[in-house]
């Protein structure tokens, strides 16, 4: 089938290359040749194309991703006329929403959306990258983009959320934005909240707005109140608060961490039921040190300095594994734990759970607690640590919202290109887990970027994927006038070239994401939402504040 973007038989221009290459222009001399030679060469796909039923059309279209499906409507004005129907943009916003790790319920209910804001929605991340292409500065490398999208303003609106009902002088320990920017979330030591924006189709109610970009402190915002408050058990503080991750199509769940305890909350389902759910509490011993805790379904993981702790909170199950040395980074996928160290990996499976002791306060682990013999341990130090042709540091994965390829898990890599530390490079891998079960496991190099300054690579703020691009947020400059820039991969690695040892050259786009001096900071790039929390050094003030920007 012939390409729809590259294509427009209403005003037979070529859209993709004629404004790059003098030759396809629609003007006269010998491109007129050519593009006529170019014309009788497709129609006849599209003729053919169109002798299929509209039922048969309409299910073919349903398949394909919105920005081609879009393109496609500028062929013809029978293609166009299929196209408009509204149900196949309903479809095609769910398949945004699956496409770019988006919380479906942001959008509903869909059947209030007017067909062009669905539309909008639909193609809004696509958009939104080739906004960051069309703004970045040349030494980010060269770019494509989605031709003909839906114009509009860049407007930056902010507004500030309600924190009625908490505590004066609360200071926030976490904040995030569920992926799809409608809801949000704040966490502090005796309280953990979520608003709900409303339906996600651009500004919310009261957001003050310019359309040059720039954000006005003195605007009067009217902003919402928390749809939920819940407290935490009497006398514990909380000092953590996890990303969430997706129950369903409809529910999250997250956790929380005390001083000895962890707690594991769901909301949902959204956007009927706003409330926060405490639904499971683990104690355990308050000598071990923490570095770091995630869920996966059913399970929470906890890495301590010690070892490695599963628990499954439904079925009440448990395994401990102590573990020797230390790497770069250690995740779970399916029944298994996978770590790195450098480029390198290694792949254990989980041991069988088995049930908690019962009527225990807290809840005893002799597996890394005692200084007992090492037995079914992990040991990280059989992880081999060369076989690097460069240097290279800082692995980063996905945040627990994003979907890993079915057996495989996806992560990124920062190459050092120069002796400075100057320039690097970000490669994309991806490992297949369960053909390399073991030490040293084959990761497959998916693509790379040009060479960018290394004050652009991801922070500790992460990263997640965009259209099969990644999306991160960076901080540039010193405390507390720091400004927070967005930076993602730009063009469509779908159309990358097949084959062994073919590997794009992505180019990478920044912006500024309107936030300037922040503690902590929470960024969907799907959605272009971001919450923050900010730092008010010169302001006297006892009510905690959450700002709301988007873009």
């Amino acid at each position: 089938m012939v390409n729809p973007r590259r294509f427009n038989s209403g005003t037979a221009t070529f859209n993709a290359h004629s404004r790059d290459q003098p030759h396809l222009r629609d003007d006269r001399g010998s491109g007129t040749c050519l593009r006529s030679s170019l014309l009788q060469t497709t129609m006849p796909l599209l003729r053919g194309l169109l002798v299929l039923p509209p039922e048969l059309l309409l299910s073919i279209f349903e398949h394909i991703d919105p920005p081609d499906l879009f393109s496609l409507g500028q062929t013809c004005g029978r293609i166009r006329s299929l196209v408009s129907n509204r149900h196949l943009w309903e479809s095609a916003l769910k398949t945004t929403c699956r496409l770019n790790q988006l919380f479906e319920p942001s959008y509903h209910p869909i059947a209030a959306l007017s067909f062009a804001e669905l539309q909008i929605v639909a193609l809004g991340p696509w958009r939104r990258s080739d906004s960051f292409a069309s703004r970045s500065p040349p030494y980010l490398g060269p770019t494509t983009q989605v031709k003909d999208m839906p114009k509009q303003e860049r407007r930056i609106w902010n507004m500030t959320l309600s924190c009625a009902g908490w505590k004066e002088n609360t200071e926030f320990e976490g904040i995030c934005v569920v992926p799809g920017g409608r809801y949000v979330l704040g966490c502090s030591e005796t309280q953990v909240g979520i608003w709900d924006l409303g339906q996600n189709t651009g500004s919310p109610l009261g957001a003050s707005a310019n359309k040059d970009g720039s954000m006005s402190r003195s605007d009067p915002v009217h902003s919402p109140v928390p749809a939920h408050l819940l407290h935490a058990p009497t006398g514990s503080m909380t000092w953590l608060m996890s990303e969430p991750t997706p129950i369903g199509s409809s529910s999250f769940r997250f956790v929380t961490g005390q001083i000895s305890s962890f707690c594991v909350h769901e909301v949902g389902p959204l956007p009927s039921d706003c409330y926060i759910r405490r639904i499971a509490t683990l104690f355990f011993p308050r000598t071990l040190s923490l570095v770091d805790f995630w869920i996966q379904g059913d399970r929470l993981f906890i890495k301590y300095r010690e070892g490695l702790l599963v628990w499954d909170f439904i079925l009440s199950t448990y395994v401990a594994v102590p573990t020797r040395g230390d790497v770069s980074m250690v995740t779970t996928r399916g029944d298994f734990f996978v770590a790195w160290e450098g480029l390198n990996t290694g792949v254990w499976s989980i041991p069988p759970l088995r049930p908690l002791p019962p009527d225990k306060d807290s809840m005893d682990l002799p597996e890394l607690t005692s200084p007992v013999e090492f037995i079914k341990g992990i040991d990280f130090n059989l992880i081999p640590n060369d076989g690097l042709d460069r240097p290279a540091f800082r692995i980063r994965i996905p945040s627990p919202w994003y979907s890993f390829p079915s057996n495989a898990v996806e992560f990124l890599f920062t190459c050092k290109e120069d002796a400075e530390w100057q320039w690097v490079t970000i490669e994309r891998y991806v490992m297949n887990i369960t053909s390399g079960k073991g030490i040293g496991s084959p990761s497959t190099l998916i693509s790379s970027s040009h060479p960018i300054p290394v004050r652009l690579t991801p922070g500790h703020q992460g990263y997640r994927t965009l259209c099969g691009s990644l999306a991160a947020t960076v901080a540039m400059g010193s405390s507390p006038h720091r400004e927070v820039r967005a930076i993602h991969f730009v063009g469509d690695v779908r159309s990358r070239p097949k084959g062994a040892g073919i590997v794009d050259k992505l180019g990478l786009g920044s912006q500024g994401i309107g936030v300037v001096g922040a503690e902590i900071i929470s960024y969907c790039p799907g959605s272009g939402r971001v919450a923050c929390v900010p730092i008010n050094a010169d302001v006297a003030e006892t009510q905690p504040r959450i700002i709301c920007i988007g873009y």
